[in-house]
């Protein structure tokens, strides 16, 4: 806006009889509209996304699917960090959880502590949230969080036998070490 301003100034002082007084004055004019459209463009995007991450915490599968449709990104975080894949997940929301990744959401998303969805499956003693996510990606049992557990030590810890099976079974590391030197 300052440099819109000084811009002004400089096209108040030119003769307005000239070619070039007016290609300025239009050439304002089409970037202020630009930059108007753009903004408006970014306003809706996040409006789409915020419906994004409500619709996956809710299980409301007609606006996720709208909203998929629409090329919404599916990868939308919220002030925690968490994507429409994570929040389904926490919420226990199977519908929202198959349907985002039925629509391409990462299964490899991160919170902002290093958690993938199978963490907090597993954390949560969510088997059929396990066995979907492992389903679509069988790599994501070794991956690690900020501290350095694996699923199957989340699983393990929270004493969540079903799920430390489903995990074993996808050949997850018993070995594993976290970053406090405790196996699952």
């Amino acid at each position: 806006e300052g440099a819109l301003a000084v811009h002004h100034a400089a096209v108040c002082t030119l003769s307005w009889d000239t070619p070039a007084a007016w290609m300025s004055a239009a050439s304002v004019a089409y970037t202020v509209k630009v930059l108007s459209e753009k903004r408006a463009r970014e306003a809706e995007a996040g409006r789409a996304q915020g419906r994004l991450l409500a619709a996956a915490s809710l299980g409301e599968l007609d606006v996720i699917a709208e909203l998929a449709a629409a090329a919404t990104s599916l990868e939308a975080t919220d002030g925690e960090g968490l994507t429409p894949l994570l929040l389904s997940v926490l919420r226990r929301q199977e519908g929202a959880l198959a349907l985002l990744i039925n629509t391409g959401a990462s299964t490899d998303a991160r919170d902002r502590h290093g958690n993938s969805a199978l963490h907090l499956a597993a954390l949560s003693g969510f088997s059929s949230a396990v066995r979907r996510l492992l389903k679509a990606d069988t790599r994501l049992c070794e991956a690690l969080n900020a501290n350095g557990a694996m699923p199957l030590h989340l699983a393990s810890f929270g004493g969540h036998a079903p799920v430390v099976e489903q995990l074993l079974s996808s050949r997850a590391a018993v070995s594993a070490v976290d970053a406090r030197g405790s196996t699952a």
